[in-house]
Formats: C-alpha cells, sequence, structure tokens
C-alpha cells in the first residue's frame, strides 16, 4: 500500500510504495532528497516518489468560510492595505480620466473619437491588465499566513515574478471555457437579433449544455493560479494538476467558489470600499481550498492566537 508523507523542503505530499520505506528519493515537486518513513529497504537510492493528490478528504464548505474569516479579520491591516494598493493601481487611472473621457465624448456629437480619447483608454487598460498579477501577490499573502503565520504588504508584489505563467495558465484556462461560453452569446444574439419562439427555444437548449459545461471546466481549472504561485508550475502542468486536483470534489468546491464569489463581489455595492475587506476574504478562501486539497493545513497549529 503506497505510504503519503510530506516532503520536508517544500511541504507538498509525495507518495512511495510500501516497498520503498525508509529508502532515499526525491520529491516529484520540488526534486529534494526526502526519506520514505518506515523500515529501512534495500532497494536502489534516489528513485522520484511521485506527487500524492490525496489530501484531506471531503472539502467543507463551512470550514474554508470560517477559516478564511478567522485569518482575514486576525491579519485585516496588511490584507486590507495591500487590497488598497490594488484597487488603487487597478482603478485609479480610470478614475482620473473620467473627466477628460467624458468632456471628449460630450465633444464627439456621433463622430469618430479622436486619437486622444484612443490613447487614454489604451493607457488605462494597460494599467488595468499590469495590476492583475498584484490581485494573485493578495493569495501569496493568503499563502505565507497559513505556511508560516505571518506576511508583509510587499509581498503583493511576489506574483510579477511568475507573471507570463500566470497570464499564460489564465489564458489557456479561459480558452477552455470560452467556445460554450461564445456558443450562448451567439445564441441569445440571434434572439435578440431574430426574436420568435423558435430563438428562445435555441436558448434554452444552448444554456443547458453550454453553462454545465462552463461550470464544470472552470470548477476544475480553479486552482490554476496558485498551481503556478506555489510550484512555479508551467500552463499546461498547472491545468492538468488542476483538473486531477478537484476530482471527486467538484461540488463541494463549486458551491465553495460560488459562495466566496458572491462575498467577494458584495464589497462593490459599498461604493467599492467594502472590497478592501471582502477580496482578501475571497481570495484567501480560495488559497484554502488549495491548500486543503493539497494537504498542505497546518494540523494541531493555532494560526490566529497572535
Amino acid at each position: 500500500m503506497p505510504v503519503d508523507f510530506r516532503c520536508p523542503h517544500c511541504g507538498q505530499m509525495v507518495s512511495a510504495p510500501d516497498e520503498a520505506a525508509g529508502t532515499l528519493g526525491t520529491c516529484a515537486f520540488c526534486g529534494g532528497p526526502v526519506r520514505a518513513p518506515g523500515a529501512i529497504w534495500a532497494g536502489a537510492p534516489g528513485v522520484p516518489f511521485r506527487n500524492s493528490t490525496a489530501a484531506t478528504g471531503v472539502l467543507n464548505v463551512g470550514d474554508v468560510l470560517s477559516e478564511a474569516w478567522k485569518l482575514t479579520v486576525a491579519n485585516w491591516q496588511p490584507l486590507v492595505l495591500a487590497a488598497l494598493i490594488m484597487c488603487i493601481t487597478l482603478y485609479g487611472p480610470m478614475f482620473a480620466a473620467m473627466p477628460f473621457l467624458i468632456f471628449n465624448t460630450a465633444q464627439m456629437h456621433g463622430g469618430p473619437p479622436p486619437h486622444s480619447f484612443i490613447a487614454v483608454f489604451f493607457v488605462i487598460y494597460l494599467a488595468m491588465f499590469a495590476a492583475i498579477p498584484m490581485q494573485y501577490g493578495i493569495m501569496v499573502m493568503g499563502s505565507d499566513l497559513l505556511a508560516t503565520g505571518t506576511t508583509s504588504v510587499g509581498r503583493i508584489f511576489s506574483a510579477y515574478r511568475r507573471w507570463g505563467r500566470l497570464m499564460g495558465g489564465v489564458l489557456l484556462g479561459s480558452l477552455v471555457i470560452v467556445p460554450p461560453y461564445a456558443a450562448f452569446l451567439a445564441a441569445l444574439f440571434h434572439m435578440l437579433t431574430h426574436p420568435g419562439a423558435s430563438s428562445a427555444a435555441i436558448v434554452i437548449l444552448v444554456s443547458a449544455v453550454a453553462l454545465p459545461i462552463m461550470a464544470y471546466a472552470g470548477i476544475s481549472l480553479c486552482l490554476i493560479p496558485m498551481e503556478v504561485l506555489d510550484k512555479g508550475s508551467y500552463p499546461v502542468d498547472a491545468l492538468r494538476s488542476s483538473w486531477n486536483a478537484v476530482r471527486g470534489q467538484r461540488l463541494m468546491l463549486f458551491a465553495a467558489m460560488l459562495l466566496l464569489g458572491l462575498i467577494g463581489g458584495a464589497g462593490t455595492y459599498l461604493c467599492y470600499v467594502g472590497m478592501l475587506f471582502t477580496l482578501p476574504f475571497s481570495l484567501l478562501g480560495q488559497v484554502i481550498i488549495y491548500r486543503n486539497l493539497r494537504g498542505l493545513t497546518r494540523e494541531g497549529e493555532d494560526l490566529y492566537a497572535r
């Protein structure tokens, strides 16, 4: 029977066959030397032990939300400050350019927009795109808190070191979801331009097929960012690892991600101020889910007695 144990170097769960008990091998994640627990077996040393995704059993939505809440409340100062930095970088250029955009829109009179108008829009979207890794930087902060009990606001910028792999992973995951989403939009557009019973029936039929596919794929690939951040995985490896890690957990994972998304977005209804708290809460919940599925929880340790 395989033996699951934790790598002392990277903390990931690895698995070795029972006949390899006591032998020296290499971690499938970090490549570091690890010795399988158990009696010494006279086998060949250096055998790579495979990664184990058998972690902590069934995902509990209540536990995820409870732990995310406690962790966010106990560390609200650096988390809120990090969220404020991200929001200023993400939305600051848009609000700063708003008077210019409104003025130029009023001056167009139905004509084509001036080059300056287009240039400002380009700068706004470029700034927003550049700020995306900060969102994942908050996830790095959450991973720090769960692993060591401490973090710093500066960690919000740490995701930029893997910006290319992050964007590649997100883009690759999006390509899986885009086809059913495009089919749904096409059916909806057809109904709007050709109203009638047949068009409505097409929308219902396409929705019944496309929406479950989108939900299934989205949940299966939701761990891609953490796979990149935690292990430095390349996009294809992150996609494959995320898909395998959520096996048997998709229903509970869907419920957890839905609640986290609703809570994270609820902050926007308070003039975006509430998002400074709800956004870190939502992102920390995703980190907790990842660590739970990967068996990286810290058993017997009180994270909040600090």
